[in-house]
Formats: C-alpha cells, sequence, structure tokens
C-alpha cells in the first residue's frame, strides 16, 4: 500500500485544485464533522438549556481588543491554590461566530468538564492522557456545508494546562495524515504561520482534504492558545483552500486569528499574574443599524432589505488590511443584502450595505485610523479582496455633514463576475467612513447596474450614510 503523505507531498499549490465537491458530498462531510466534533450528550445538553436559560453563556457582539497580556517571561509563578479554575459567568468565547437558526442550525453547547476537544486527529474523541479538567466550555455552529467551533478548557494549574497542549502536538505528529472510511484524506499542516499575539504558548493547524489523490477547496482552520491554566481553541470547518499557500487559507488565517485575539485578552483572568477581569463592553446592539431603518432602494426591480449573516469580503471592497489591523478596542458590524423581485437563473443580490462600528480608548486613536481608512478609499489599489476588480477609480470623494465630526466616501465602479464574465455587469459601490469623537463608523453602499449607473444612487448613499452614522454615534 503507497504511503498517503508521500502522495500529498507531489500535490503542489501549482498543480490544478478539483473543481469543489458536489452539494451532496459536501453536506455528507459536513454531516460527518458534525457528528464527529458534537460535544453534545443527553446530559450535556440538558445542561446547556440551563447555562442559556439562567444567561451564564455571554454572546460577544465582536469586541476585538489588541493588546495582550504580560508574556510568561515576565510572570512569576502563582502560588499554590491561587489559579482561577471556573470559567466565570459572564467570559464570551463567540466573537465572531455565525448565528443560529435557518439554514445554519441550532447551536450545540455543553459544559461537560471532559467534553472531547474538536482537534482530535486520531479520531478517539479525544487524548486518552488529556489531563483532568476543572471546568469546560463547548459552543459549536454547524454552517449548510462546514461548521464552527469555540472552545475552553480550564485545568487545575498551568502544568496541567501545558500538559494538555503537549498531548496536541504528539496526536498531531502521530496523525498528521488521516484517511476516512468514505475515502477522504486529510492532511495537516502544522506549524501554520508564526505564534499567536498574547498567549502563553500557540499551535495554529490547517486540514486540507484530498479525494482520488486531488485537492479540493474543503480545509479545517484551528487556533489552539494557552493563557496560565486555560487552553482555548476555534475552529473553522468549510470550502476556503485547496491548499496550504492558497489565498483563500491565507485569508481565513488572518481572519481567525484576529477573531481570537479578543477572547485571548479576556483570558488573562486565567494568567499567572491575573488581570481584574472584563470591563463592560462599550458597543451594544443599539450601535447597530437594523434592515428596517434603512432607506429602500427606489426601484421596482430591488427587493427589501434583509441583514444576512457575517460574509466572507471586506466591509470596504478599498480594504488594504483588515479592521483588525486599525486596533480597535471594540468592532461590531452587520450587512444587508437586497434581492431582485424578477426571477434570475443565479442568486445573487441586486444592493448591498455593509456597515462597522469601531470603538477606540480616545479620539486620537479614532482619528488615526479613520486617515488610514481615508487613504484606502481614496486609493482603493492595495485591496484585500479583488474578487470584484475595479471597473472605474476616478471619482472624487465627497464630504458631507456629520454632526460634531466629518465623513468622506467615494463612489468605485467594480465588475460582477458572479453576474457574467464578459458583460457590462457594475457594482456601483459608495464606501466611506465617519469620525464621531472616539468612533469611527464604516459605510458601503453598492448597488448593481451597467453599463449606466441607476439613477438616484447619490441620494441614497446620503440618508444610508447618515442613518448608520447616527445609529454607531452613541
Amino acid at each position: 500500500m503507497s504511503d498517503p503523505f508521500e502522495e500529498l507531498k507531489n500535490l503542489g499549490s501549482e498543480g490544478p485544485a478539483v473543481p469543489p465537491l458536489p452539494a451532496a458530498e459536501v453536506r455528507r462531510r459536513g454531516e460527518r464533522l458534525r457528528h464527529r466534533r458534537n460535544a453534545l450528550s443527553a446530559a450535556g445538553a440538558a445542561l446547556a438549556v440551563a447555562v442559556i436559560a439562567s444567561g451564564g453563556l455571554y454572546v460577544s457582539q465582536g469586541t476585538t481588543g489588541t493588546t495582550p497580556p504580560p508574556g510568561p517571561a515576565t510572570q512569576a509563578p502563582a502560588p499554590a491554590g491561587s489559579w482561577v479554575t471556573e470559567i466565570p459567568e459572564a467570559m464570551s468565547v463567540t466573537d465572531g461566530m455565525s448565528e443560529p437558526g435557518g439554514d445554519n442550525g441550532a447551536r450545540e453547547v455543553t459544559t461537560k468538564a471532559q467534553a472531547p476537544w474538536m482537534l482530535d486527529p486520531c479520531r478517539d474523541e479525544g487524548a486518552a492522557d488529556d489531563p483532568v479538567r476543572s471546568d469546560f466550555l463547548s459552543v459549536g455552529q454547524p454552517l449548510p456545508a462546514g461548521f464552527e467551533g469555540r472552545q475552553l478548557g480550564v485545568y487545575p494549574d498551568a502544568d496541567a494546562a501545558k500538559e494538555a497542549m503537549d498531548g496536541f502536538r504528539d496526536e498531531i505528529g502521530e496523525c498528521q495524515v488521516y484517511v476516512a472510511d468514505d475515502g477522504i484524506t486529510e492532511a495537516r499542516t502544522l506549524p501554520f504561520g508564526g505564534a499567536v499575539a498574547g498567549a502563553d504558548e500557540s499551535l495554529v493547524v490547517v486540514d486540507h482534504a484530498y479525494t482520488s489523490g486531488m485537492r479540493t477547496t474543503l480545509a479545517s482552520h484551528f487556533v489552539v492558545v494557552r493563557v496560565g491554566n486555560a487552553v482555548f481553541l476555534m475552529l473553522l470547518d468549510g470550502e476556503f483552500g485547496a491548499a496550504p499557500d492558497d489565498s483563500g487559507t491565507a485569508r481565513v488565517d488572518q481572519e481567525q486569528r484576529a477573531l481570537a485575539a479578543g477572547v485571548i485578552d479576556r483570558l488573562c483572568v486565567f494568567a499567572a499574574d491575573p488581570c481584574a477581569g472584563d470591563a463592560e463592553p462599550v458597543l451594544s446592539e443599539d450601535d447597530r443599524v437594523t434592515a428596517d431603518r434603512l432607506p429602500p432602494v427606489e426601484s421596482e426591480f430591488v427587493g427589501p432589505w434583509e441583514a444576512v449573516e457575517p460574509q466572507p469580503v471586506p466591509t470596504l471592497s478599498c480594504q488594504a488590511d483588515s479592521l483588525e489591523s486599525l486596533q480597535a478596542d471594540e468592532l461590531v458590524s452587520r450587512e444587508f443584502r437586497a434581492g431582485s423581485t424578477v426571477e434570475q437563473e443565479q442568486d445573487y443580490p441586486t444592493a448591498m450595505v455593509n456597515t462597522a462600528v469601531l470603538a477606540f480608548d480616545d479620539a486620537e486613536s479614532a482619528a488615526a485610523a479613520y486617515q488610514t481608512v481615508l487613504g484606502w478609499v481614496k486609493s482603493c489599489t492595495s485591496r484585500v479582496d479583488d474578487s470584484r476588480p475595479l471597473a472605474f477609480n476616478g471619482e472624487k470623494p465627497v464630504r458631507p455633514d456629520v454632526e460634531g465630526g466629518e465623513g468622506m466616501w467615494r463612489n468605485v465602479h467594480l465588475f460582477a463576475p458572479e453576474v457574467c464574465q464578459e458583460c457590462d455587469a457594475i457594482w456601483f459601490d459608495r464606501q466611506g467612513a465617519a469620525l464621531v469623537g472616539d468612533r469611527v463608523v464604516l459605510v458601503s453602499f453598492a448597488r448593481l447596474g451597467g453599463p449606466l449607473e441607476p439613477e438616484g444612487l447619490e441620494d441614497a448613499m446620503k440618508e444610508t450614510f447618515r442613518v448608520v452614522v447616527d445609529t454607531g454615534r452613541s
């Protein structure tokens, strides 16, 4: 029998990736993964209901603080018995997770102390030598073709948590390549990228799936970090990368590391020199605009606005970096789509609104971030996502009146390859930002047209910009 790992080493990134697997195969793999990773038993489900009913699970609105806790080299060992061994009631681990319901299904939660970890390379329901935990929280979110997971395990002391991390490394080494019964082969890349900032130690692991000796876009991304006596795991499983070095994998790695940063900050309560714990969040649901507040698109061919799950695209198409690079203390976002009232062969929106609110420690930090965003929008040449190529980039900025602050947007024309590859379909994308005190509000309003721009878009952007900024200012 041939060595599967030797075969996989010959599948370089320059080789052709097979098309995405059929939907039925993706769903079948998703069901297998969800079954493997489902940490809920009947007892666990009952506990989860009790936790949620009592308010014990705090769902984050997307805080992404970036100040790391002190590194272990500067920390004195904690005296015996001083480690925090229970998860604080308000501890959030769900930063950036998709919302439950609809196609995503119900959220899976357990607090069973010895429930299995989702990183299970050898498929043995968790390493047998994993030390006994003192507390545990596992949150899973099934997706139509994937899975998201967050797990936080607390051990009696830092030595036990280190032993758990060593167990992950040992098992990955033993099962670097895993061949499932259905013929799908998973190969693991470890380490992937550099260390995760703010953690005492970290692992970033990427699994890529192969079938019949060919690469697919099915992949799993794991971030595992230790802070003191706590271990946090974050998982994204889906169709995002055909190889360790392709752009889709790199994008997901950047996004997942940024989402993990907020949780890592909060894990400082488990450090050898613990912090005081979470401050009350500044941003809330009241800072995010809702679909009913957005002005409707004045066209009989465009339907009503609907809020959608976070999309795999930047808030602003001209972004040259992630929003996390702006180093806001907190960030919340919401995205909307409006469909066509006319039957279409393909399911794509005809209008889009993306919004984000970033809160900073002070007005000076907000102003610096605002200038960075203006630079992105004015240039629009170094974009983190160029899946919609530029069609025209020459329109001048518009500077609207913003009460108590300032703002700017610019109209950028983008080709719409999701509509057609060789046609005049264009996204007329007005995007920009407002600075109000210690907050920066981002707004993008895009309308599908072409070759001519639909009428009334400038007025529509003015009203959309005003509503979103007024909502996010306080």
